[in-house]
């Protein structure tokens, strides 16, 4: 049983509410963005893929860091999951959002020495 660390929830019934969803509650991966813009990231639902961009300041900046890195990518996985889950709502209520789910990745990362 996992303990309440453990940073991965575990796996949902399948016979749960939402059968038609089949790997809707795992987690993305991450790889960088062959071909970036100017945003820090960008999802790709099909692949289930958050593509970072190693060529934005904010990555260059943290990149030699783990505990920063680690920080960084999965604030742009939470910030991809909540745009992608709240097509339709309004700026602050997807702020409010992105502040609600920052909170709870950041309970789950190890902590910082």
């Amino acid at each position: 049983m996992p303990s309440s660390s453990d940073p991965v929830p575990p796996a949902p019934d399948p016979g749960g509410a939402r059968p038609d969803r089949a790997g809707s509650s795992r987690l993305p991966s991450l790889a960088p963005d062959p071909s970036p813009g100017e945003a820090r990231s960008r999802f790709d639902p099909d692949a289930g893929l958050v593509l970072f961009n190693d060529t934005h300041s904010d990555y260059l900046m943290v990149k030699d860091s783990e505990p920063a890195l680690l920080d960084y990518l999965a604030a742009l996985v939470a910030k991809e999951y909540v745009v992608y889950n709240n097509p339709r709502v309004t700026p602050d209520e997807l702020g409010e959002e992105l502040v609600r789910m920052l909170v709870r990745v950041r309970r789950h990362l190890p902590r910082r020495s």
